[in-house]
């Protein structure tokens, strides 16, 4: 199908053959770039391209690119293109989902460029909220059921939809302050529902708490939307309020030792930046940072019990010096 097979040898692979269009999408003309834009789009749809996540991210960038308003040929065919690929599938949707964060944290840099009454086309944030609706698995479960004339299943496959907001609150650990924000906020856009597995709710909560105790941010509408997620996330998983959560039990569950490894090594990088050995570093600009991938397997607290309750209790008095530490951090140190 497109002549994809029949193409490529004349270049080397396949991914050879998607390379070199792959660099055309930077082309000055833009009638060469809408019509290469449309090539890997209707190539992506097909399911021909071997790194499908890779490819759309970048088309989700270009897509709200400043150097592309005046292509309207390209942004049209991108605009019809996004929601017709994440909604035609799951297995699209899944990889919409997996370059959400990702995508998000690119544009911020990107976005820079427009600024006051020289702003073409979207925000960060705007860009955000729409990248995050075509990831909603509730939507193609809304479209499939119109198209087929049936109900909507009240059991959706929420898995990859909720990793979204476990991927940005790691990201908000090394993002700038102006990608912070629009993480945060993206996180109450998510309206998670009973539909979201328990595990990875529990290790939202648990990235929530770290985040809300590092303070990292002054304004008070950030505060407050970490805070009604905190809130959101509490009422999900049954739990009346702060103090009842029991993170002792929550670390003897496998699934959630990934996080809290994860926090362990913000501990470690904290050493690190007070000792003078290290330096905090923004990932907006590569989004190199790996937000998935275990980071070791650090000594676990075995004072479980004090954890929980510096990690969680609203109630106690913490050390000034204290505040900005992560849970883990307060009960090795105590």
């Amino acid at each position: 199908m497109y002549g994809i097979s029949d193409l490529a040898p004349s270049v080397g692979s396949a991914s050879d053959f998607v390379e070199l269009l792959y660099g055309e999408l930077s082309n000055g003309d833009e009638n060469t770039q809408a019509m290469v834009g449309e090539g890997i789009a209707r190539l992506l749809y097909a399911h021909r391209i071997p790194e499908p996540a890779k490819v759309l991210e970048e088309l989700l960038v270009l897509y709200y690119h400043p150097s592309t308003s005046s292509n309207y040929a390209l942004r049209q065919c991108l605009t019809y293109f996004f929601p017709a690929f994440s909604y035609m599938a799951h297995d699209n949707q899944a990889v919409m989902q997996q370059v959400t964060v990702s995508t998000i944290c690119r544009l911020g840099s990107v976005l820079k460029q427009q600024t006051g009454d020289a702003q073409t086309g979207a925000t960060q944030g705007q860009a955000a909220q729409q990248i995050v609706a075509w990831a909603d698995p509730r939507i193609l479960e809304a479209i499939s059921a119109m198209n087929s004339g049936s109900s909507v299943r009240t059991t959706v496959r929420m898995g990859g939809y909720t990793q979204l907001g476990v991927d940005a609150l790691k990201r908000v650990f090394k993002a700038s302050p102006a990608t912070r924000k629009v993480l945060v906020q993206t996180l109450n856009k998510l309206a998670l529902d009973e539909s979201s597995p328990q595990t990875q709710l529990q290790q939202l909560f648990v990235l929530t708490r770290a985040l809300t105790q590092q303070e990292l941010f002054t304004d008070m509408i950030t505060r407050n939307a970490l805070a009604r997620f905190e809130t959101s996330l509490l009422k999900l998983l049954d739990i009346e309020k702060i103090d009842d959560v029991n993170l002792e039990s929550w670390l003897e569950e496998p699934e959630m030792a990934s996080v809290f490894e994860f926090v362990a090594m913000l501990d470690t990088e904290e050493d690190e930046q007070g000792d003078g050995n290290g330096e905090h570093s923004s990932d907006e600009d590569t989004g190199d940072w790996d937000v998935g991938s275990d980071v070791g397997s650090p000594e676990r607290p075995t004072n479980g019990l004090r954890l929980g309750a510096l990690a969680v209790s609203s109630a106690m008095s913490v050390p000034m010096s204290l505040r900005s530490r992560s849970p883990l951090k307060r009960a090795r140190e105590e």
